[in-house]
């Protein structure tokens, strides 16, 4: 009773936050368009997708024609609304390469954490795209207790991070006890044999 009662007090939010696939299996199925790649774009708008600042990618998603506005006076690119070719946001995908030169060519001036404060004040989505050592030292990572640091491993001779599951149970992120094994030692050869064989 309880799982069922669940289930219907999150229905509501299942069709405004559906996953990606789901708004592709529609596509599919209602209107008989079959998907293709797109890279990092989004293929429903433009501009959406990872541009380039000075200091490496950015993601931006100015879905919407106020966003896009925004964006444009923002960048000092005002003059690209009133285009024919950047009017609407069916000609915006239409001629998205040229435009995605545009905005790169101003996005380049600065670093991504700039524009990622600035963007996000006057309304449009955007995020830094951070390499996975950068993503393993944001708070929300050790808030999670995703990493977890072992002291002085024998034979690496020093202390390791490894990363662990991320959920928590009763509010404690389980982990191993113990140190992780090193290779050489009986179980971790047995292992490896087992699965080279």
């Amino acid at each position: 009773m309880r799982a069922h009662a669940a289930l219907n007090s999150m229905s509501p939010c299942w069709s405004r936050c559906s996953p990606p696939w789901a708004g592709w299996s529609r596509i599919i199925w209602i209107a008989g368009v079959q998907p293709r790649a797109h890279g990092n774009e989004n293929p429903t708008s433009a501009p959406s997708g990872t541009f380039e600042a000075s200091d490496g990618p950015i993601n931006i998603a100015a879905n919407k024609d106020e966003q896009w506005r925004a964006l444009a006076h923002h960048l000092g690119l005002a003059d690209l609304c009133e285009q024919a070719d950047y009017r609407s946001r069916e000609a915006r995908k239409r001629n998205r390469q040229a435009l995605t030169a545009r905005l790169n060519a101003v996005l380049r001036t600065r670093p991504a954490a700039q524009w990622v404060e600035e963007l996000n004040r006057i309304g449009v989505p955007a995020g830094a795209v951070l390499t996975v050592p950068q993503v393993l030292l944001e708070p929300q990572v050790a808030g999670r207790g995703l990493l977890r640091d072992y002291p002085d491993v024998p034979r690496i001779g020093r202390g390791i991070r490894i990363a662990t599951t991320g959920i928590k149970v009763d509010g404690q992120a389980p982990y191993a006890s113990t140190r992780p094994r090193t290779w050489g030692s009986t179980p971790m050869k047995s292992c490896v044999n087992s699965v080279l064989s």
